[in-house]
């Protein structure tokens, strides 16, 4: 198993890197500030500006606060989800004997953006009501 693993990567090591660097750049100068945004705006929606220390813990059991841990959670999650999705997209098409290139990997990805969405905050979700004090 791990001599296939090997294979894999000398054969695509290139396209594996090229998408990873495509997708921590589109995370970077897209997700990231849309994520931020978004903690901004509920943090505004709550009534406050900033946030201090013991503040953080008061905001995150409000609703408002919970409704922003799972938004801001997935979304940070998501963009993790998607390189994850891309690389896989790379080693499985590899596994099938044809080549995925970083655009197709970056469509492949596109194409699936909901769904792996879906399952970034449903995880999210999931983690607090386990972490539900």
């Amino acid at each position: 198993m791990m001599r296939t693993m090997i294979d894999d990567l000398r054969s695509n090591w290139q396209s594996l890197l090229s998408t990873d660097l495509v997708m921590k750049a589109i995370g970077f100068m897209v997700l990231s500030p849309l994520v931020s945004l978004a903690f901004n705006r509920f943090l505004e929606f709550s009534g406050r500006r900033v946030l201090a220390d013991a503040d953080i813990a008061f905001f995150l059991l409000h609703p408002i606060g919970w409704f922003t841990a799972i938004v801001v959670g997935g979304g940070s999650l998501a963009i993790l989800a998607f390189e994850q999705a891309a690389h896989m997209a790379i080693v499985l098409s590899a596994i099938q004997g044809r080549t995925v290139g970083t655009i197709s990997a970056l469509r492949f990805v596109a194409s699936r953006a909901y769904g792996i969405f879906q399952i970034a905050w449903r995880l999210v979700v999931h983690l607090l009501l386990i972490t539900f004090p």
